[in-house]
């Protein structure tokens, strides 16, 4: 006899309405697991996300065959901000690659246009610093309105309840979307 009471129907529910059907894949629904405890995230992202190198919000792959696909992009690791109540506030998913234009248009099918789309149109190097750990530049930079064409570095989705920021660093040939709740 199986019973279901109220807290196991909860669950059951958002588990459902966390996957979307998009040209026949499944995705996960960041979005829904915002404000949400950080038990729910744990069941919703799965057992292949381990937590133990870092720190307790970042969560990957050991298995580096194993990749994950979300809109046609392959990733294996997602941070997770929470509250000190164990509540989600944001969860990025960090992707090996920069975001394709593939991926751009699956994304705009599902959430829309974006809000803005940010260029940078000036960099200067205020300093730099080599070392054992690599060569690292700190820099200036002036940012402009443009288009996904003239490689952005940030691209933003306000919604209602949520929003999205794609960051783009396309030098390191790697970027990553953060769902989070808005501070506004």
């Amino acid at each position: 006899m199986i019973v279901i009471n109220n807290e196991n129907m909860i669950k059951l529910l958002l588990l459902l309405l966390l996957n979307t059907n998009s040209y026949f894949m499944d995705y996960i629904r960041f979005e829904h697991l915002l404000d949400k405890n950080l038990s729910i995230t744990k069941e919703a992202i799965g057992s292949d996300f381990e937590n133990t190198l870092f720190s307790e919000s970042f969560y990957y792959i050991s298995d580096k065959s194993i990749k994950k696909d979300f809109y046609g992009m392959e990733y294996n690791s997602l941070s997770i901000e929470t509250n000190e109540k164990d509540t989600v506030q944001s969860i990025s998913v960090h992707f090996p690659k920069v975001i394709n234009r593939q991926f751009y248009d699956a994304f705009i099918k599902k959430y829309g246009e974006p809000t803005s789309i940010f260029v940078i149109e000036k960099r200067k190097v205020v300093s730099e610093t080599k070392s054992n750990e690599g060569h690292f530049k700190k820099s200036d930079i002036d940012l402009r309105e443009g288009t996904f064409e003239e490689n952005p570095l940030f691209i933003i989705w306000k919604k209602e309840n949520f929003q999205i920021k794609a960051f783009l660093r396309h030098r390191q040939n790697m970027s990553e979307i953060t769902f989070s709740i808005p501070l506004d």
